[in-house]
């Protein structure tokens, strides 16, 4: 993985679109994607060995989910209702990619660069969640 996606990283929750349709995709009720769509979300990308760490911090609102993952290995997540998923990281070029596959549906998160900037596209069902990231 390219080190430049190492460190933490803030959503920039102004420049997110498709976090309605993609939460309707997995059935989140309106009111649960009320409360999530107010959260400030942080990731951190870091190197163990040969895996990666990926910690998804709400600020307190819920506990901090972290993964520690090895290319080509499952690993396993649980979202914030409790919903277990299967992930499995791969590095290709320059993106890195995750492939979820939970009860509820199956997703695929690509993570890109831009400058600066991570480039976050998650792909489900017949929706898309666009997200962008910056150096905190």
């Amino acid at each position: 993985m390219n080190p430049a996606f190492f460190g933490k990283w803030n959503v920039d929750k102004s420049r997110s679109t498709g976090k309605e349709e993609f939460a309707k995709a997995f059935g989140v009720p309106d009111e649960q994607f009320a409360q999530l769509d107010k959260l400030d979300i942080s990731v951190t990308i870091s190197q163990e060995g040969d895996a990666y760490k990926l910690e998804i911090d709400f600020n307190g609102a819920v506990p901090t989910q972290s993964v520690v993952l090895s290319p080509g290995t499952p690993g396993e997540v649980t979202a914030m209702d409790g919903t277990k998923a299967q992930v499995v990281l791969s590095i290709e070029g320059d993106s890195v990619k995750e492939s979820y596959t939970s009860a509820k549906g199956n997703w695929l998160v690509t993570r890109t660069l831009e400058g600066d900037v991570q480039k976050v596209v998650s792909a489900a069902k017949d929706a898309t969640l666009t997200q962008y990231l910056v150096k905190a």
